[in-house]
């Protein structure tokens, strides 16, 4: 499946639009001979929101995803290399407002800052490219770069992947870029529920790295850990669905050799 064919499949089954056109389409039998069946998908939908909303069904799957991987301890002493995968960058705003604006992954960015200041010598790689399905003016990783700079991480130590666009291709096109000769220690940084199959994808290349996790989710934000909402429930359910679909289709497609990585 190709990067832009799987982002039209998420389009369609998002739980967000499943639950949009299970209610719009009730809605319309209503006003049709097929009445019944429409207060059914109507009843169903709103049955499916409040399971959503207060069951809280993306926990559920968030869990074992954001568990699986966890940064070492101690960390390494000294380490060749760290490479980040795009995804904390919103490029279509920022190529249409020609400014950066970050994402809810933006720890990506704030954890590759902080391990790029604890290794002084290690080779810095932004791996991100065109993540639309149209074509954008500028990749990820190029409006990476200067915000990599404002916060303090020296251009010269920078290296640009621009061409990615999805996780397998961050894997291959960064390790051609950049050859980690054995024996290299590289540490990839992600987003927790991400690291499974970002792992999967880069040892199936024969690429060994260190996982270092951020941007974890379930627990939610402030008084959103103790409260119950759809907006929270679909957010959390959207993004781990979204990953233990593409987790199945890498393993199916031998872009992985476990449905679910493990350290």
């Amino acid at each position: 499946m190709s990067p832009v064919v799987g982002k039209v499949f998420w389009l369609v089954v998002n739980p967000a639009n499943v639950l949009t056109g299970l209610l719009v389409l009730g809605a319309l039998l209503l006003f049709t001979r097929w009445r019944r069946t429409g207060r059914f998908l109507v009843a169903l939908s709103a049955l499916l929101a409040l399971f959503i909303a207060y069951a809280q069904p993306g926990e559920w799957l968030m869990e074992p995803l954001e568990e699986r991987f966890a940064a070492p301890a101690p960390m390494p002493d000294k380490v060749a290399g760290i490479v980040v995968l795009g995804g904390a960058i919103d490029t279509r705003q920022s190529n249409h407002f020609r400014q950066i604006a970050l994402n809810g992954r933006g720890e990506r960015i704030t954890g590759f800052v902080g391990l790029a200041r604890r290794y002084p010598e290690a080779k810095l790689v932004y791996s991100g490219g065109a993540g639309l399905i149209v074509g954008e003016d500028k990749s990820e990783a190029e409006h990476a770069k200067p915000l990599l700079v404002t916060l303090g991480v020296p251009e010269a130590r920078i290296v640009l992947e621009t061409k990615s666009r999805d996780t397998y291709e961050n894997a291959l096109l960064t390790r051609d870029l950049v050859k980690p000769a054995p024996g290299e220690v590289w540490i990839l940084v992600t987003s927790a529920n991400h690291m499974p199959r970002a792992m999967g994808a880069f040892r199936k290349l024969g690429w060994t790295v260190i996982p270092y996790p951020v941007d974890y989710r379930r627990l939610g934000e402030g008084d959103e850990a103790f409260g119950r909402n759809l907006g929270r429930g679909l957010n959390l359910l959207t993004i781990a669905l979204r990953e233990w679909l593409s987790l199945a289709h890498y393993y199916f497609s031998g872009r992985t050799d476990r449905l679910l990585p493990a350290p």
